[in-house]
């Protein structure tokens, strides 16, 4: 499986050195011209358990870095796991990439050394990923909102988690801290804008939080394409598409949230000979114990494999191998996976909760009503019977696709325009917090 613990380049026979990781003089900070944007995020590169945000994160910092500077707290391990990344030097300032990142060791994630973290930093604007992440959403957004640290304009970007298909999640602990919120009008500032992926997005929001918010829609900056095969080469890389056969590829955290369960569900009735491999950080292992059970009631037919957590790095050549990609998700915000899929050449079968939509009229795939059990089961079958030649048209046309989404300027353009935009909100809270003391280092 490679190095797991690198998000490199697409191909394992390149150059694959971790990240680069430069401590950061003061001075360089204190110079920069640019609105310095304060990121908090779980995970951040070279983590890649953590799925979408990272990329998003990381896709935005390198799209965007010649307009603003962005400095990114984060953990110093990756998802589900307890060991720092190698090569990190935890609660100090280092460039990686074009963006600072302060990594949070368990000594500097107590609340206390965050907020004094967040003091004494320099920053122009606030960006939260997460609407209940307790660490890097809901408590820097407390202290914001409290005065405790400088209320400069904040956007919080919810990834997904207000969507009805997350929020039916945990729904008990997420509606009772909604409810509170919504009585204290928490989420009523004039300094504040939600940063939503879809017009959806943004009514479901305005919808949960029961007020107009004030919202800045624009998608997730897709990965550039960079792995220079053409459509044939990489037809090359799979099995021959025959009639009765198929090879299917899941790519995404095991979690209720991804619906592992929903998709083994479809391949059970199935006609064919179908290998369908798993690829994902175990996050919830009581919920992959009950798809193992799925898995072994599966018809003989059906071969699957469970291959791991694998880096973004390996996730094109993984999709190159594979004749399908399939991700029933009960909500994706953006879905950077789908993006990969179709940039090496793999139609999907998704659900219709994530803004990929309409693609059996753009002969890329299909987007399913998760309601709609048998409609799942009848693109897959008409997978498994589709000959070679119109396999392969499909394959084509599903590469172009994706091609033409992820060299999207307009895209690029929407966040921007979205960060100009919060940068011109009203200040009309500001205090002296943040610029206190001459240092800009951790304390």
């Amino acid at each position: 499986m490679g190095d797991r613990g690198y998000a490199g380049p697409t191909f394992r026979d390149r150059d694959r050195r971790p990240a680069r990781c430069v401590a950061l003089r003061i001075e360089e900070v204190l110079t920069t011209t640019k609105p310095i944007i304060l990121t908090f995020v779980g995970g951040f590169v070279p983590g890649f358990r953590g799925g979408g945000p990272i990329r998003s994160i990381g896709n935005l910092v390198a799209a965007l870095s010649n307009d603003f500077h962005f400095r990114v707290i984060t953990l110093d391990h990756d998802l589900g796991e307890t060991d720092p990344y190698p090569g990190i030097v935890p609660d100090i300032w280092t460039l990686v990439g074009r963006a600072q990142v302060m990594y949070l060791s368990s000594h500097g994630q107590t609340l206390h050394r965050l907020w004094r973290l967040i003091r004494n930093t320099r920053y122009d604007a606030i960006y939260l990923n997460s609407a209940f992440d307790r660490r890097f959403s809901m408590f820097p957004y407390a202290l914001w909102r409290l005065g405790l640290i400088k209320r400069t304009p904040l956007v919080l970007a919810p990834r997904g988690e207000l969507l009805p298909g997350s929020l039916t999640l945990k729904h008990f602990k997420k509606s009772l801290y909604i409810k509170a919120c919504n009585m204290m009008r928490w989420y009523q500032s004039s300094l504040l804008m939600w940063h939503a992926s879809s017009e959806l997005e943004a009514a479901e929001i305005s919808r949960v939080l029961s007020g107009k918010m004030l919202s800045g829609i624009a998608l997730p900056i897709p990965s550039v394409d960079n792995s220079g095969c053409s459509v044939a080469e990489m037809q090359m890389l799979r099995e021959p598409k025959e009639s009765g056969s198929l090879s299917i590829i899941f790519v995404s955290r095991i979690s209720r949230e991804k619906n592992l369960d929903f998709a083994l569900r479809a391949l059970a009735h199935v006609r064919g000979r179908v290998t369908f491999d798993i690829c994902g950080p175990t996050e919830d292992r009581t919920y992959w114990g009950e798809c193992q059970e799925l898995i072994a009631a599966l018809p003989a037919g059906i071969k699957v494999r469970y291959l791991g957590a694998v880096s973004h790095g390996e996730v094109a050549e993984y999709m190159m191998q594979h004749h399908v990609f399939l991700l029933p998700s009960r909500a994706e915000n953006y879905g950077h996976v789908i993006c990969e899929a179709l940039l090496a050449g793999c139609p999907v079968i998704i659900s219709d909760q994530t803004p990929w939509r309409n693609l059996k009229s753009a002969g890329v795939g299909w987007d399913i009503a998760l309601n709609d059990v048998a409609a799942f089961h009848n693109a897959l079958q008409e997978c498994v019977d589709m000959e070679r030649k119109e396999y392969s048209a499909l394959s084509s046309r599903a590469r172009a696709y994706g091609r033409a989404r992820s060299h999207d300027e307009m895209v690029v353009d929407m966040n921007r325009e979205l960060f100009e935009r919060a940068l011109k909100m009203p200040n009309r809270l500001s205090s002296t917090q943040g610029h206190l003391g001459s240092s800009d280092e951790a304390s």
